[in-house]
């Protein structure tokens, strides 16, 4: 083996991971087009109390059409716990429509997060 031909194995780009919609963090919903910190953390309060989301619903949610450009960044692979947590198997689903507002628990809109 010669160390000193200069030989370099060819870079092999990594695909960028795919936002998961039903799994990941407001940090990373923040990819999709058009979603900042407040619309991603309702994204995520919505998940949690109503299950997993599919497309048409992260269209209802985001205001717009997703794009194919869009869908070919997206998974939107079902999670399994949210599943249970929204039929009542789980922690959290007693609190389907609460929302926090102001550090207290309150039926209302989605929409509404503490702070924001």
């Amino acid at each position: 083996m010669d160390m000193g031909s200069g030989y370099t194995p060819p870079f092999l780009p990594v695909a960028p991971r795919k936002i998961r919609v039903n799994y990941d963090t407001p940090t990373r919903l923040c990819n999709i087009l058009g979603v900042g910190r407040q619309l991603a953390q309702a994204i995520v309060l919505i998940r949690e109390n109503t299950g997993n989301l599919l497309p048409d619903t992260l269209e209802a949610i985001i205001g717009r059409p997703l794009t194919f450009g869009d869908m070919t960044e997206l998974d939107f692979s079902t999670y399994p716990a949210l599943f249970r947590e929204a039929l009542g198997y789980g922690d959290g689903a007693e609190h389907v429509g609460e929302v926090e507002w102001g550090g207290q628990s309150q039926i209302g809109p989605l929409t509404h997060t503490k702070g924001g």
